[in-house]
């Protein structure tokens, strides 16, 4: 099984390959992931890394596989004091976009 050892912010050209993760999916440390093609890939970060959108996971013979953000479901929060609801979700550490 092919392995991932190190783990960049962007990719550097072509890839390989790619794996479509969830928030909550992106953020490991070892973990047996499905790639794109149906292959699995073994990911043996050194430490708990927060995989970015667009990110790439560098296989032990170079190859590059691009992390992708899966598709979820999203929540739209409307009200009169929505600078309170902002405050609160942002207060729970919790992901959110604000337009």
């Amino acid at each position: 099984m092919l392995t991932a050892q190190h783990y960049h912010a962007h990719t550097h050209g072509d890839v390989a390959d790619h794996v479509s993760l969830t928030y909550e999916d992106r953020f490991l440390r070892r973990k047996v992931l499905t790639r794109a093609s149906g292959t699995q890939l073994l990911v043996d970060l050194p430490q708990t890394t927060s995989l970015d959108h667009g990110g790439a996971l560098i296989t032990t013979n170079k190859a590059e596989i691009r992390i992708d953000a899966a598709p979820e479901p999203l929540l739209e929060v409307t009200g009169d004091k929505l600078h309170r609801i902002a405050l609160h979700i942002g207060n729970r550490h919790t992901p959110c976009q604000i337009e």
